[in-house]
């Protein structure tokens, strides 16, 4: 199967839940389902708690890797390796942007209220994909 990076690109920019892997000196790796953001093309970053685990150990390692997978309309992976470019505060706008790739519009407003209290804890890390894995196992007609 030859490696496909628009297609895998495409897929990567879908709002799809993704899954943050980072190396742990003691231990398996901190993995964790997120929301993150994606243009093909460009860089990935998604929204984290400034204190949590895999903050830390993102700062401690520079680099990750982030799984996105779908089984409809057919079943496909991609794995990227990024490394860190950049971690600072999150605004509000950024908390929009990201809640709009995922929760419905007509309940928008209400999360984000919800979430407001959080954005002096939270940091905005943007990751530069670095290297790319990616199967797709549905036939060549289907999409």
């Amino acid at each position: 199967m030859d490696f496909d990076e628009r297609a895998a690109a495409e897929l990567l920019a879908g709002p799809h839940v993704g899954i943050f892997a980072v190396a742990s000196m003691s231990g398996p790796p901190a993995a964790v389902p997120v929301w993150y953001s994606y243009t093909v093309g460009g860089r990935i970053w998604m929204i984290t708690e400034t204190t949590s685990r895999k903050r830390r150990l993102l700062e401690r390692t520079g680099s990750a890797t982030l799984v996105v997978d779908e089984v409809a309309p057919r079943t496909r992976y991609v794995s990227v390796e990024c490394e860190l470019v950049d971690a600072r505060p999150v605004t509000a706008e950024d908390q929009r942007e990201m809640a709009s790739r995922y929760v419905p519009a007509g309940a928008l407003d209400a999360y984000l209220a919800t979430v407001a209290p959080n954005l002096p804890h939270e940091q905005r890390i943007t990751l530069q994909p670095t290297r790319w894995r990616f199967a797709d196992f549905g036939p060549a007609s289907a999409g």
